[in-house]
């Protein structure tokens, strides 16, 4: 009877195991590398040795260059890294999460943390969409989103296109003028300026009880905490209308300019000086430059042709041409000392108008001053030639002949040949007289 029990026992054992590997067949019996287990789901895996890895431990773990540099699994030498890195070892830092989250959320253990009430998604790429459906997705003919982006709790409203209103853009509405001008909103066709501005199309500036001098323009009028608007005044100034300055400005800037925080006066246009104290002239005053020029900082350029402060004076023609001085590559219309335009001609140019090719006197262009440097060259030639000519004919008064009234040749001679020379040179001139 006992020997029964104990043959049924090996039975049963014996059945069991073989049952354990019927199992695994799919992974093959785990290649003797592992064991074979019910996984939590009551399916076959293998429990592979130290070493082994793989569904059916098939592949070595041990193999793969510097572990994978503990950030990843290791199978038969190919690496297989956790997420955050990348690279043949898992040496490389990698973006942990699908496409960085999208910008909508942030990344926490390689997975998307979404910005709540926005986004959701693996990536964070999928918008969520609250606008309620009383709003009836603006009708289409707007755009539905927070009141306030920063908000999660805000109200979903619409913001309608132009020509339509209403809670969910289903009214047609009339367009505003120039769309406010981007101070104000457009109400049924008609702006509703917002504090500082008025008008048709709220482009005038309007003035505020509570911004004084709309803040003397060192300010900004805008809202207070209090939802009031009031000046904001810039550094340095202060008051209800930002007119009282901490610093001095010399003859507080005579009223033509305003006080910078550093002391200067920042003048308006028209007026310069240290203290705004001068008057430029004007374009107005100049004539506009007699339509002959162009106004450049209170100055009248003339065209070529014209002369005067306010180019009111105009140069010969010659006869050739519509600009005076006959185009002014011939020459340059000044103001001559009677007051009145006239053509001041290249050398190469004569005639009321430079219209000419001068013909005759080449020393013309020295003598009107074209070409200084060539006037320099001639005088220090003209002043060699005549100190030469004085001391040749010096020496030959003094008895020298020949190549020895040559200015410097006795000098040189004396320096080559030496005193015994400059003897007999002496005793020679004495013998001819």
């Amino acid at each position: 009877m006992r020997v029964s029990v104990v043959a049924a026992v090996v039975v049963v054992v014996v059945g069991a195991t073989a049952l354990d590997d019927l199992q695994c067949v799919g992974l093959n019996g785990c290649n003797s590398h592992g064991q074979c287990r019910n996984g939590a789901d009551n399916t076959p895996k293998c429990v592979c040795h130290s070493g082994f890895g793989g569904a059916d431990c098939s592949k070595r773990t041990d193999n793969c260059p510097n572990h994978c540099h503990g950030h990843g699994k290791c199978l038969d030498g190919l690496c297989e890294c956790h997420p955050g890195f990348a690279g043949r070892t898992c040496n490389l830092v990698a973006e942990a999460c699908p496409d960085n989250c999208t910008g909508h959320g942030m990344c926490h253990n390689g997975q998307c943390v979404c910005l709540p009430s926005f986004w959701t998604g693996e990536a964070c790429n999928v918008e969520i969409y609250n606008c309620p459906i009383s709003l009836n997705n603006c009708s289409g003919r707007g755009e539905c989103g927070p009141s306030d982006w920063e908000s999660d709790n805000s109200p979903w409203v619409c913001t309608c296109e132009d020509g339509f209103c209403g809670p969910a853009c289903d009214e047609v509405c009339g367009q505003c003028p120039k769309n406010c001008s981007g101070h104000g909103i457009c109400k049924g066709g008609v702006c509703d300026c917002e504090g500082g501005f008025g008008g048709e199309a709220c482009g005038n500036v309007a003035e505020v009880a509570t911004c004084p001098r709309n803040c003397s323009g060192q300010g900004t009028c805008r809202m207070g905490n209090n939802s009031v608007l009031r000046c904001h005044c810039e550094d340095c100034y202060s008051g209800s209308d930002c007119s009282k300055s901490s610093v001095f400005c010399p003859g507080n800037c005579s009223s033509h300019g305003t006080c910078g925080c550093d002391g200067k006066c920042y003048c308006r246009p028209g007026y310069t000086g240290l203290a705004c104290e001068s008057v430029l002239p004007t374009c107005a005053t100049l004539g506009y430059c007699s339509g002959n020029g162009e106004c450049v900082n209170g100055t009248c350029k003339c065209t070529p042709g014209f002369a005067g402060k306010s180019c009111n004076l105009a140069c010969h023609t010659g006869g050739e041409g519509d600009v005076g001085c006959h185009a002014p590559k011939h020459g340059r219309c000044l103001v001559n000392d009677n007051g009145n335009a006239s053509c001041v001609c290249k050398p190469e140019w004569e005639g009321i108008g430079c219209q000419n090719e001068a013909t005759e006197g080449f020393l013309d262009a020295y003598i009107a001053g074209w070409n200084p440097i060539g006037t320099v060259v001639l005088a220090m030639t003209t002043l060699v030639v005549s100190v030469f000519v004085g001391t040749f004919l010096f020496n030959y008064s003094k008895g020298q002949r020949g190549m020895n009234a040559v200015p410097g040749i006795s000098n040189m001679r004396s320096t080559v040949k030496g005193t015994d020379y400059d003897e007999s040179l002496i005793a020679r001139n004495e013998a001819n007289y």
